[in-house]
């Protein structure tokens, strides 16, 4: 049965601070990943003779509250979409969210700014600004089409932080973060027009994440012979507060959207010229469980955002061919996803974006890729203030600028369970060098109209 259209101007949708050490073999190392690239271009030109793009397309799939721990074999039973993905792609294993906070966190994985420079700093929702350069803009830069679907929480309607003010030309989906977690919204936003969905025909087959599938798919087929970045952030699977059956049954649906995207591009010859990248961000209300026993740590329950499992998402870079196979427990930030997609588009860096680029390690061995000693580090700034970091093994975390640092040695004891401050000195000196720039003051912006959108998801906006 032919679906309903939806238009979309363009688009017809059926229903840390960085401490680098020496780096051996950089000049052998440069010279591969230049190599890597000369034979990305030579491939796609080769590969679709119709293809007037030279460069690759890019597809970043969010999941929100989609935790590390949800790729784990176990939790992969029956999801073979999501393993093949993983088994044909490379995987950050140790890769970490930009904040606990949901709109901080998107904010970072779409500036490519680390959070020790951010201005979104929690959970309020304020606009983008004008210095603050998107993926969108990025791309677009080096002649991308860019699309953003799905749940935005960067700037509401009226806003310069509007996804069509910030690089994408097609938007469909939801500025509020409050309106993505409505799964059953009668309505999403098409660029800046309320648009009302068809009352729901079954269970799962008109949810608004289909008809963001739907766009993405359509998205797809309309730019063969263009180079496009697209964003899909579909809400999927929700916050881990979910009953197991609910985040099961999500989690499925988004096995469902991966293979429908991957055979998309394989039935088009597009699977050589796309690199699709699967990540998550926090989900708005999320409340991270206790993952130490009661007296084990300082921390409370609101603070457990800093935790290493809270903090923990998935980052897989999928491009068969091309990206190698594998994987590596490197600790990395979502901050670095920008950087990477800038050096395989061969795009020039804004200046705010420090991070390094993770393309050594999708090109190279792990025993060849840069021995870089990385700091990532995090911050609550919301009462109760609180900071963490990661350096190498060791993860520091203080609640309050007066309380005492305390230290978790994550190789032997990933749960944080055991704090080692005393017994490693040394280790507490660096983390107390480290804090001393995150004592920085934060208050809550003076307009807070960006926070509180009229579109919730339960009833269109009014005029």
């Amino acid at each position: 049965m032919r679906q309903p259209c939806l238009p979309i101007k363009g688009v017809c949708t059926s229903a840390g601070r960085l401490r680098t050490a020496t780096i051996p073999r950089r000049i052998g190392l440069a010279l591969r990943v230049v190599l890597f690239l000369s034979i990305v271009l030579t491939s796609q030109a080769a590969g679709r003779p119709s293809r007037r793009a030279t460069q690759p397309n890019v597809i970043l799939v969010v999941g929100d509250g989609l935790r590390s721990a949800d790729l784990d074999s176990r939790s992969l039973l029956g999801l073979t979409n999501l393993s093949t993905v993983l088994r044909e792609g490379f995987r950050f294993t140790d890769a970490y969210s930009g904040s606990p906070a949901p709109a901080a966190a998107r904010a970072s994985l779409l500036t490519g700014i680390p959070p020790e420079q951010a201005r979104i700093r929690s959970a309020i929702q304020e606009p983008l600004v004008s210095e603050e350069v998107t993926l969108g803009e990025m791309a677009r830069s080096v002649g991308h089409s860019c699309a953003y679907l799905g749940i935005w929480g960067l700037g509401r309607e009226g806003t310069a932080g509007m996804p069509t003010q910030k690089g994408f030309a097609d938007f469909l989906g939801m500025f509020d973060l409050r309106h993505g977690t409505n799964a059953r919204t009668p309505f999403l936003w098409r660029n800046e027009v309320p648009f009302k969905l068809p009352p729901l025909a079954s269970a799962s087959g008109d949810l608004p994440s289909a008809w963001l599938l739907r766009a993405a798919t359509n998205y797809i087929h309309g730019r063969e012979e263009t180079a496009f970045l697209m964003v899909l952030s579909p809400g999927l699977p929700g916050g881990t507060n979910q009953p197991p059956a609910l985040r099961a049954l999500q989690l499925a649906r988004l096995d469902a959207q991966i293979g429908l995207l991957t055979d998309g591009l394989r039935q088009r010859q597009l699977d050589g010229d796309t690199l699709l990248i699967l990540t998550g961000v926090p989900a708005v209300g999320d409340t991270p469980p206790a993952s130490r026993p009661s007296g084990a740590s300082s921390r409370s329950p609101w603070t457990r955002g800093l935790d290493d499992a809270a903090l923990r998402v998935p980052l897989v870079f999928w491009r068969p061919g091309i990206i190698r196979p594998g994987q590596t427990n490197l600790p990395v930030g979502l901050w670095e996803v920008a950087p990477t997609i800038l050096d395989i588009l061969q795009g020039q860096r804004p200046s705010r974006i420090t991070g390094r680029s993770l393309l050594p390690w999708l090109v190279v061995s792990e025993t060849e890729a840069p021995t870089n000693r990385v700091v990532l580090q995090w911050e609550q700034v919301q009462e109760p203030r609180a900071v963490a970091a990661r350096l190498g093994r060791w993860k520091g975390f203080r609640a309050g600028p007066t309380a005492s640092i305390e230290v978790f040695d994550l190789d032997a004891d990933p749960g944080e369970t055991k704090d080692v401050a005393e017994q490693h000195p040394e280790v507490v000196r660096e983390f107390t060098d480290l804090f001393k720039g995150w004592d920085r003051p934060w208050s809550a912006p003076a307009d807070r109209s960006s926070e509180d959108s009229t579109a919730t998801g339960d009833q269109l906006p009014t005029r």
